[in-house]
């Protein structure tokens, strides 16, 4: 194992030893493959193109993102500039290497929206773009490639499963009462966190090393100690998870949501749904405790809860007593 990672470490400085302007469209198709990006990209989505498809891109985009976090921790291996400090990372990062969390992401939520959409060159854009995020990585110095090969292999059975499952689990659901299916949501959110609890438990007096700390800081003194044990994000996945969800019942129960309508109204639905979002997601976090304790923990899971509602729900909701959609 650390003879092969000591040849990802040589592979990444031959990247970067491209030359620096490198860097800067690398950042770019990293951005792409930022949580953050897609959280702008499936309300889009479903706010403004088909609310099926956007629902079952955030969906596919928190189970990704909760079970990569799972196996970040099951794992517990470095990024390359822990090993190695004289390798400079040009983004930071705090939790552990493999899997990529960018190139598995990337290959389920733009292989899906591939999909969905049915058109015959989207599957050549979900292909490049699950490349180059992942190549982004590696050239950024902040995977190994072997974190981005197991990143894109999970990304693949992630999609495979979600596409195989959805028509029975759909079929199944639709049995179900609006409060029977918003209890599965929460039972399935909480069961992803619990699993990350457990494994990380598992790892018993397992710390990560000093030699690691130390090397992080040197290779990005700006950046903050790393904290790669801490579960905060899978929290805020399964928040978000279970908002989605729940928001989509709410709205089914009034009527549904049409994402059709005139391009402005396209254009003002977007803007005022991501205040709502900016409104949830950053107002409530200058206010509520962080930590993983027990009170913060299940505060940030509300607020994600809620940006996830405000998405599916709510936001189609203000959508129609504002005349910018017809329902």
């Amino acid at each position: 194992m650390d003879n092969l990672l000591q040849m990802g470490i040589e592979f990444i400085l031959a990247l970067q030893a491209i030359g620096e302007w490198i860097f800067t469209p690398m950042k770019f198709f990293t951005f792409m493959g930022n949580e953050e990006f897609y959280l702008l990209l499936a309300p889009a989505v479903y706010w403004c193109f088909s609310a099926e498809i956007g629902l079952q891109l955030g969906l596919i985009l928190m189970f990704s993102a909760s079970t990569n976090a799972i196996f970040k921790i099951a794992f517990h291996q470095p990024r390359p500039s822990w090993l190695d400090s004289s390798l400079q990372p040009q983004v930071s990062e705090s939790s552990f290497g493999i899997p990529s969390g960018h190139a598995q992401n990337a290959v389920a939520v733009w292989g899906l929206l591939d999909i969905r959409t049915g058109k015959f060159w989207g599957w050549i854009i979900a292909v490049l773009l699950a490349l180059l995020i992942g190549l982004s990585r590696m050239v950024l110095g902040v995977h190994f490639p072997t974190d981005v090969l197991a990143g894109w292999g999970l990304g693949l059975l992630t999609l495979w499963l979600f596409v195989r499952l959805t028509p029975p689990i759909r079929r199944w659901l639709q049995g179900l009462s609006a409060w029977q299916q918003v209890g599965v949501a929460l039972l399935v959110s909480l069961a992803l966190i619990i699993a990350g609890y457990v494994v990380r438990g598992l790892l018993g007096s397992w710390q990560v090393p000093q030699e690691w700390v130390e090397n992080a800081l040197a290779a990005d003194p700006g950046s903050e100690p790393i904290t790669p044990l801490d579960l905060s994000g899978l929290v805020s996945n399964g928040g978000a998870l279970f908002g989605l969800a729940s928001g989509a019942v709410f709205i089914r129960r009034r009527g549904g949501y049409r994402a059709r309508g005139k391009p402005l109204q396209l254009i003002l639905r977007y803007v005022l749904g991501v205040v709502g979002v900016f409104i949830l997601w950053r107002g409530l976090g200058l206010f509520f405790p962080r930590g993983e304790e027990l009170l913060p923990a299940a505060l940030r899971y509300l607020r994600y809860a809620l940006v996830g509602f405000w998405i599916t729900g709510l936001a189609p909701l203000v959508f129609r007593w504002t005349r910018l959609s017809t329902g």
